[in-house]
């Protein structure tokens, strides 16, 4: 059979746009499905990060029987030389390359102390010999780092009268206020709090905030934005923006 000019037949207007639409429409509905599987396994990369470091800071632990002054000191004899992708969550859009990378800028109060950004990479010296920075193959970090030496001016925060936090002086550093946290609780609401070491964040991961919530305790606000948090026991946790609170 030959086929003549007159004998195929395209398309019409109405059928191409009703194709259209109908591609949009399914594009539509996998376009939500799509980002929340990447979301899911940003996370998931992050909590393989989150317990690679965890493993290590557990070991490091245990040979100097405190935590390190800075989350770089674990490399590279305990994270393993050439693990710097450990120290990068794939949610941080500035790959921790920023002085407040640790904590997405929409999250930062700039009236409140300056977040411990692993070893604060930007505000210590690049010199290769100095203490602070054992490791200055390690020059970002996307992670909190909660137990570092940085100055704290947070302890104030906490409304203490007679415990031992009056007897932090204003240039105390975040980890001397997490251990006296950490042992004597805190105040929410004129009642104070003690948490397990379960629940007690070391490191934190603020860079899945946007992508998912998570319930908390605080009546006010009963879902908050997703943390990833390694605890001073060392498991990794979800939790909410709001640690005190997380349920």
């Amino acid at each position: 059979m030959i086929l003549t000019r007159n004998s195929i037949k395209g398309f019409t207007l109405i059928e191409l746009l009703l194709v259209i639409a109908v591609i949009g429409m399914l594009a539509a509905l996998l376009t939500p499905a799509l980002q929340s599987s990447r979301e899911r396994a940003r996370q998931t990369a992050c909590k393989n990060n989150l317990h690679q470091l965890s493993i290590a800071l557990i070991m490091y632990k245990d040979d100097m029987k405190d935590f390190p002054n800075w989350l770089s000191d674990l490399s590279p004899r305990y994270i393993g030389k050439g693990s710097e992708g450990a120290y990068i969550c794939k949610s941080d859009r500035l790959r921790g390359t920023d002085q407040y990378a640790c904590k997405p800028r929409e999250l930062l109060d700039l009236n409140q102390s300056t977040p411990p950004c692993d070893a604060n990479y930007k505000k210590v010296s690049d010199n290769d010999s100095n203490p602070l920075r054992s490791s200055p193959e390690i020059h970002a970090c996307s992670y909190m780092y909660e137990f570092s030496v940085a100055p704290c001016d947070a302890w104030g925060w906490y409304g203490y009268v007679n415990d031992p936090y009056t007897n932090l002086s204003s240039n105390a550093t975040w980890k001397e206020v997490k251990k006296c946290q950490l042992a004597y609780g805190v105040t929410i609401n004129s009642t104070i709090i003690t948490y397990s070491e379960s629940l007690f964040p070391v490191i934190r991961c603020y860079h899945h905030w946007k992508e998912r919530t998570v319930e908390t305790t605080d009546t006010n606000k009963p879902r908050d934005g997703l943390t990833l948090n390694v605890s001073y026991a060392g498991n990794i946790y979800e939790g909410p923006l709001t640690w005190e609170y997380t349920k």
